[in-house]
């Protein structure tokens, strides 16, 4: 096959996610790579994650270097390959650079384990740092609050407290990387184990909103202020053929066609989602029949927005005590049956779809390490559904007994 050079851009992590940090990057110019090979860490205000090989082939031009700050989409780095599936990446001259890239001066950064986080990582209310995801890691891996640390000057991109400054204030208080320090991850598991995530898929309705077309509704606004904000340009809309549970059962046949894993070998199956089909039974047990999975532990996780990474964490640690081998863990939403069309605050921010993840306990596929889960019940009324539940049924008892068991 003939060979060709492709331009590799800085991922996107999300609508509103539009910067990343290379904390490191793991080959040069002329290096052999394979699919799937890590060949950087890169960090966005929420994770610090492993930047993986596309495709084989050998690396041409690397166009950035540790501490730069880039857009997502800006060039990261030439690669000459043979795989035909990237020709619509075929390089032609010198990429162009944003002109909102940065640099940032740092110093070799150590490789660690990838953390996903549910924030971003913000000033302390005590010490008044920036601390990046990896760093605050660090820190709690010694034993320590980054909160009630105020010695540390960062000198990381923006100015954050890196890993490598957190490295340097161990050494100078006599805990080198190396001493034995205490550790706050209480599991017990081995630090070998390992969970993947063998494959990904996904499904939305057939029905497109646009911003203009809610904007019917909010004069006062318009499509920028909607993009600037949330960064959404269109969301599906599900009909009424359509339903949580047939849109969670398209993602999960995409992933495990692309795990290469039957459905048979499935032990378990975690829906995250707060509007199922029905209350009881679970969505996952819906979700059990509906694949064929008789036998299969199935059961539900209702945290919102974050249930995603909740129910991944859950299916990670049930992989590691050895409750399951394969297993699925899905989001489904029909949020749309419970926006209120008129809100402004939240009638651009739902839509409908479903993503779906298989976790494995074997080698192949992304690697999932633990993560740092923790919420604000001080902000418990910001969004809310109060209906529905035993304090306010809907409808009213005695309305129609199709809403009671």
């Amino acid at each position: 096959m003939n060979k060709f050079s492709i331009d590799i851009p800085i991922p996107s992590m999300g609508a509103t996610v539009n910067e990343l940090t290379v904390l490191e990057i793991l080959v040069e110019p002329g290096a052999t790579i394979k699919k799937g090979e890590k060949i950087a860490e890169l960090e966005s205000d929420k994770s610090v994650f492993d930047f993986e090989a596309p495709c084989d082939g050998s690396i041409q031009k690397i166009f950035c270097a540790a501490g730069d700050i880039l857009p997502s989409g800006d060039p990261f780095l030439r690669i000459e390959t043979e795989d035909a599936s990237f020709k619509h990446l075929e390089a032609s001259g010198e990429p162009q650079k944003s002109v909102a890239a940065t640099s940032s001066i740092a110093e070799p950064v150590v490789a660690t384990t990838v953390e996903v986080k549910p924030a971003a990582a913000t000033p302390s209310p005590r010490s008044g740092s920036v601390w990046t995801p990896r760093a605050a890691k660090m820190a709690r891996n010694a034993g320590l609050d980054p909160e009630v640390i105020t010695e540390l000057t960062g000198t990381g991109p923006g100015g954050r407290i890196s890993g490598d400054d957190f490295e340097k204030y161990l050494s100078s208080n006599g805990r080198g990387a190396s001493a034995p320090v205490a550790t706050l991850d209480t599991s017990g598991s081995s630090k070998d184990e390992t969970v993947c995530v063998a494959g990904i898929g996904y499904a939305f309705p057939k029905n497109v909103r646009s911003n203009k077309e809610i904007l019917k509704d909010f004069p006062h606004m318009t499509e920028e202020e909607i993009i600037k904000i949330t960064g959404i340009q269109q969301r599906y809309f599900a009909d009424e053929t359509e339903s949580a549970t047939g849109l969670a059962t398209i993602a999960v046949n995409h992933a495990l066609k692309m795990a290469g894993i039957e459905v048979g070998e499935i032990d378990g199956i975690i829906m995250a989602t707060l509007i199922p089909d029905q209350p009881v039974p679970s969505a996952a047990s819906a979700l059990a029949k509906e694949l064929g999975i008789r036998y299969a532990l199935a059961f539900d996780l209702n945290a919102a927005c974050s249930g995603w990474l909740y129910a991944l964490e859950v299916g990670r640690a049930l992989i590691n005590v050895g409750t399951a081998k394969k297993l699925i863990v899905v989001t489904a939403e029909l949020l749309s049956r419970i926006t209120n069309p008129k809100d402004h605050a939240t009638a651009f921010l739902f839509g409908d779809g479903a993503g779906a993840a298989i976790l494995t306990d074997g080698p192949n596929g992304h690697r999932l390490h633990s993560m740092h889960l923790a919420g604000d019940a001080e902000y418990y009324n910001v969004i809310e559904r109060t209906g529905g539940g035993a304090r306010c049924p809907v409808p009213r008892p005695g309305d129609s007994l199709i809403h009671f068991i």
